[in-house]
């Protein structure tokens, strides 16, 4: 799926992380599941892709605490990786974030 789109009534990433935005906003996953906080995390297997994503979140929307990005090598995609909770995910806007460290992000 692209990053973005000129066409904003195709799907894009950027598109999708709007709707999420929506949703902390709104703090509909209190009201809906019941989470006292929600993290959206994407996990890809190019850097490059990360950067794209970052880059045009962050000149969007300025970024937010609550999106969290990973690449990670293929084979990683296809087992148990624990190692995700204790290294740094990017954000957009904000310094890397180790989520066995995270309270309670908005």
């Amino acid at each position: 799926m692209p990053v973005a789109r000129s066409n904003g009534s195709q799907t894009s990433y950027l598109g999708k992380l709007a709707a999420y935005r929506e949703i902390i906003t709104r703090e509909a996953h209190k009201s809906h599941w019941g989470l006292p906080n929600l993290l959206v995390l994407t996990v890809t297997v190019s850097e490059v892709r990360v950067s794209e994503i970052v880059s045009g979140l962050r000149e969007r929307a300025g970024g937010s605490m609550a999106f969290l990005f990973k690449a990670v090598g293929t084979p990683d995609l296809t087992a148990p990786a624990p190692q995700l909770l204790f290294e740094p995910w990017q954000r957009a806007g904000f310094p890397p974030l180790r989520i066995a460290d995270a309270s309670a992000p908005t």
